[in-house]
């Protein structure tokens, strides 16, 4: 991991350490065999080997040490974990296709040379048995080698094994996180905003046939929009109100006369000069000094009958005191509601999908 802030680089790797120390031979013999044993840290002398180009202020902290592994030989082994995090020039003018070389110093902090001489096996050098690669940048190549570092405190160069590592950024990475990513989050909450904007338009439209439906006066009630709302019903698991029945079998031979009489009051109803002629009718039915109703029938019989001919045929309406006015006015009541609550749980799911395909989006 690299912090292109702090100018450093952040590794967790396994540090092994060998060292021959001879006040820690013996004779396996004399010791029933003993070759090899294995002891605390603080019960030996270990070299004082550090990342000299640390960049922690907690060096010690991201360390932990193991038992020293002691043969017969003077052979001494130690194991241990580490969080490094070391200095290094980071420059990011190719950036996102950049590439970066961070080194990893190690060497004695007091002993030079002449005490402690550092080397690394040519067979083994950073094994990547272990090695998590990182979703930002990927390992391209790992080189070890020893080197005499010169510190300005002292007169001979201290030993030192130095690890270089060359890290390329993941371009593609970058370019989907930080710039098509985005993107694609910001349009999918424009086309979220307008289909909320389009959203509210519907519903208060909605809204507002549903009311209409619920003061529908004077027509009949379809029995096809009846099964359609008990189909609806059906979908958010309401309870719904029975429908009232009406114009069943036994009215059908009546249907005709019926129709004449709807026919007629409708067309006295919903013609302005007819109606204000009945007005003029009751009016003259209450005064004491009106004439006798055959002689205003035959004074504007002649006038209604030409009116009625220019006037278009207008649709039956029903008229209340009409047998089943009542009832299907309730019909169309029962099917308002049944709409207003399939619309309410249609646009709460559509609202609730909506919102977590945006947060899904935005997730990834």
């Amino acid at each position: 991991m690299k912090d292109e802030r702090d100018q450093s680089m952040a590794i967790l790797v396994a540090v092994v350490e060998r060292w021959n120390d001879t006040h820690l031979q013996w004779n396996p013999a004399e010791y029933d065999g003993i070759r090899e044993t294995v002891t605390l840290y603080e019960s030996a002398w270990v070299p004082d080997i550090i990342l000299y180009n640390s960049a922690s202020e907690t060096y010690l902290k991201g360390i932990v040490t193991t038992n020293l592994i002691v043969e017969y030989t003077g052979e001494v082994m130690l194991e241990m974990v580490a969080h490094f995090r070391s200095s290094c020039n980071i420059n990011a003018k190719g950036f996102p296709f950049d590439k970066q070389t961070c080194t990893l110093l190690f060497m004695s902090l007091t002993q030079d040379q002449d005490k402690i001489q550092m080397s690394v096996p040519n067979d083994r050098g950073a094994e990547l048995v272990a090695y998590e690669e990182s979703a930002e940048f990927k390992l391209e190549l790992i080189t070890v080698a020893h080197r005499n570092y010169t510190d300005p405190c002292c007169i001979l160069p201290f030993s030192a094994v130095e690890y270089s590592i060359t890290l390329s950024r993941k371009g593609m990475f970058f370019l989907v996180i930080n710039h098509v990513l985005p993107m694609v989050v910001i349009n999918i909450i424009g086309i979220y905003y307008c289909v909320c904007i389009c959203l509210v338009g519907l519903e208060v439209g909605l809204s507002i046939f549903t009311l209409y439906l619920h003061h529908l006066e004077g027509v009949p009630f379809p029995r096809s929009m009846q099964k359609f709302c008990q189909l609806l019903a059906r979908m958010p698991f309401m309870r719904m109100s029975q429908f009232i029945e009406v114009g069943n079998g036994k009215k059908k031979e009546k249907k005709g006369k019926d129709m004449e009489e709807i026919k007629e009051t409708g067309a006295e109803r919903l013609s302005f000069p007819l109606f204000f002629d009945d007005l003029i009718r009751i009016s003259k039915k209450q005064s004491p000094n009106a004439p006798h109703g055959n002689e205003r029938e035959t004074e504007i019989s002649p006038n209604n009958d030409e009116q009625q001919n220019q006037e278009p045929k207008k649709e039956p309406r029903m008229i209340p005191g009409q047998p089943d006015f009542r009832a299907h006015l309730e019909n169309w009541r029962i099917a308002s509601k049944i709409l207003d609550r399939f619309f309410l749980f249609l646009f709460a799911v559509l609202n609730v999908a909506i919102s977590i395909i945006i947060m899904a989006c935005s997730g990834d």
